[in-house]
């Protein structure tokens, strides 16, 4: 408790940490439950913080102010959180007719893909109580009691709110619940009219200052040769179908075709671009298909269907179709063995599974041939791959 005083010993943070016991080590009560009822009895040791020997004083609070900023994280009450995209000055914000202006303005893109009418009904419902100095409680599925029953109490507080403050932006009958609202920088009226209102806005945890992450090299996953995911592996930025669609929206296909190759899982062209950075020269051009691709076709290839015809050779299928249409089609067996027989760097061929288990029942190890084998799906050594 703030402004407690505290001696040795006396605890600052409780913490139980759960303990794995023997089965011996459980009383017999404690056994006759796990036999009969199947109950697991829970132990756990006490770790928690206490004040050290030779300590003494008062439990204090501390804080520190965040001021927010482009990229923060806010959220309602109602499962919907927002990105603050861009902070203007006072004087640029849309106002209000009596001319005050908005603190904050959100995507109505939020709403209907939600399916959470209910912050529409707490922003106007806040925005009476707030002019009429009233305070409510609503209790959830207010629905039961009447029908429309939540859009009947908001409309009928507006309307009391509008005749006891003599605004009539407040509830205006053509568009209930909605206002016009003016520009702040030209000082004209908007197009349609917008809903405001007094909502509860959360802050979170979330704040760019703590997500901020750059990764110049480093390790790639062995499947896809992408960089690893996650800050504390020194990932990399995941770049997914809308954001690719948000830079297709600039036009920037330059940093698009860098992003999807040299940043990610084109192996050639990654590597031949550090040396080009350093003793100079020109970029060399990913023509070849990524890794990516190629994961496609050996996941189809374990499905018996290709994206190739029966006489051409993996190399030869990316030139082929790199500016052509791609079709999925079945294989022979005679070219499932041909694929089989894949030749590995070492001289050695790769083979096939012809046992159904992933480890030896006695050994413990990968069972050779089986569904784990490191010959067939590899490595066997370090840049070797099946």
């Amino acid at each position: 408790m703030l402004g407690s005083w505290v001696e040795t010993g006396n605890i600052l943070v409780g913490k139980l940490t759960p303990q794995v016991a023997k089965e011996s080590s459980y009383a017999l009560k404690h056994r006759l439950l796990r036999a009969i009822l199947g109950i697991q009895v829970s132990t756990s040791k006490e770790t928690c913080l206490k004040l050290p020997i030779g300590g003494r004083g008062r439990v204090i609070d501390v804080r520190w102010k965040c001021e927010i900023k482009v990229g923060d994280k806010v959220a309602r009450r109602h499962g919907n959180k927002e990105i603050i995209s861009k902070i203007l000055p006072r004087q640029d914000m849309p106002y209000l007719q009596d001319g005050r202006p908005v603190d904050m303005v959100f995507n109505p893109l939020g709403v209907p893909s939600r399916i959470n009418v209910g912050q529409l009904f707490e922003c106007s419902l806040g925005l009476a109580g707030s002019l009429l100095d009233r305070h409510y409680r609503i209790a959830p599925f207010d629905e039961r009691y009447e029908q429309e029953a939540s859009r009947k109490l908001v409309f009928s507080e507006l309307y009391q709110a509008n005749k006891q403050t003599a605004n009539p932006w407040v509830f205006e009958p053509e568009y209930p619940g909605k206002s016009k609202i003016f520009d702040g920088r030209m000082g004209g009226p908007f197009e349609q009219p917008i809903i405001i209102g007094k909502p509860y806005i959360l802050k979170l945890i979330h704040q760019v200052d703590d997500k901020i992450h750059e990764r110049s090299s480093g390790h790639y996953t062995l499947v896809t040769q992408q960089p690893l995911r996650g800050r504390s592996k020194q990932g990399g930025q995941r770049v997914g179908e809308m954001e690719v669609w948000a830079l297709e929206g600039f036009g920037v296909a330059h940093i698009l075709q860098e992003m999807l190759t040299y940043k990610s899982d084109h192996i050639r062209a990654r590597q031949e671009v550090l040396g080009t950075t350093i003793i100079g020269g020109t970029i060399p051009k990913p023509e070849d298909a990524p890794e990516s691709f190629r994961l496609l076709v050996r996941e189809l290839r374990s499905l018996e269907g290709s994206l190739i015809r029966m006489n051409q050779n993996f190399s030869s299928m990316i030139d082929r179709y790199k500016h052509q249409q791609l079709r999925i089609g079945s294989v022979s067996p005679q070219q499932i063995s041909a694929w089989a027989k894949k030749i590995l760097p070492n001289g050695e061929t790769v083979g096939e599974v012809t046992k159904p288990y992933t480890f030896h029942y006695k050994t413990n190890k990968l069972e050779k041939d089986g569904l784990f084998c490191e010959k067939i799906f590899g490595p066997i050594k370090s840049g070797i791959y099946a």
